[in-house]
């Protein structure tokens, strides 16, 4: 059996694609890679097309993409019958983990995943059952180098005018591992590749480079483009009273003012 080091389970404010990276890198850097997450239907997992006449059209999500590249086939139904004990075992620490946590005063996340280091594992000291039938299912262990490069978030863009290209609303410049500027034609192709550790990187041509984020970015150049002259704002034309336009409206409205006056005299 596989000596556990260290519990493959973290609280969040929710559940994200960056939280189950969180906890596959503890399955990953603890034990080893896996061979099969059986799970929910949540759309991290599998995305269905609405009026895809076939499963192959289904979309490809990050986490399947992730699973694919490490040889993790993933299932998933939304019968929680078919996954009796995980079902079980979710109820059960649902309702002692608050208990818990109450006791010794926890209040922030981080005092509770450092709580469940050693809450999980006397957890299932006391209530684990190993049975006989189990078999081992892991494959070679992955560094943490290696575990950070695999859990990518990966997107495609485009190189603009400037030899630069916008992630998360930011722009960002080419640059080799030294820090030199590597320019590139507008609409070069640039794979996005955003990392476990939060760093990020461009694949260009199957060519991996590091990324400058632009401080002072700016749409024109003051000193090579022709910045174009900005529109005056027409002024709004109102057509005075008497116009032809809005002599009947003038008319109505007279003729309701004169009847609001003469019944107010009389």
């Amino acid at each position: 059996m596989y000596q556990e080091k260290k519990c493959p389970a973290c609280f969040d404010h929710q559940e994200t694609l960056k939280g189950y990276y969180g906890v596959v890198s503890q399955i990953l850097l603890n034990k080893v890679v896996l061979a099969l997450f059986y799970t929910d239907r949540r759309t991290v997992f599998e995305y269905k097309r609405k009026n895809a006449p076939l499963d192959n059209e289904d979309t490809f999500t990050q986490f399947a993409y992730v699973a694919h590249r490490l040889g993790i086939e993933i299932k998933t139904t939304s019968v929680a019958q078919a996954k009796g004990r995980v079902e079980r075992v979710n109820q059960t620490l649902q309702s002692r983990l608050p208990v818990e946590l109450r006791r010794t005063r926890i209040t922030t996340i981080e005092q509770a995943n450092q709580f469940l280091d050693g809450y999980i594992k006397k957890f299932n000291d006391q209530f684990a059952l190993r049975l006989n039938s189990t078999k081992i299912v892991y494959e070679k262990q992955l560094t943490q180098s290696q575990i950070n490069k695999a859990l990518t978030i990966i997107g495609n863009w485009k190189i603009d005018k400037g030899h630069s290209f916008q992630y998360h609303n930011f722009h960002y410049m080419i640059v080799t591992s030294t820090g030199a500027d590597v320019y590139f034609k507008e609409g070069t192709e640039v794979m996005a590749i955003r990392c476990l550790d939060g760093k990020t990187y461009a694949n260009i041509n199957d060519k991996l480079y590091n990324i400058l984020e632009i401080e002072n970015w700016e749409e024109c150049s003051k000193n090579f483009d022709v910045i174009p002259e900005l529109k005056k704002e027409k002024k709004k034309y109102i057509p005075p009273v008497d116009h032809p336009w809005r002599q009947n409206s003038w008319k109505l409205y007279s003729s309701s003012t004169r009847a609001h006056l003469y019944g107010a005299n009389n």
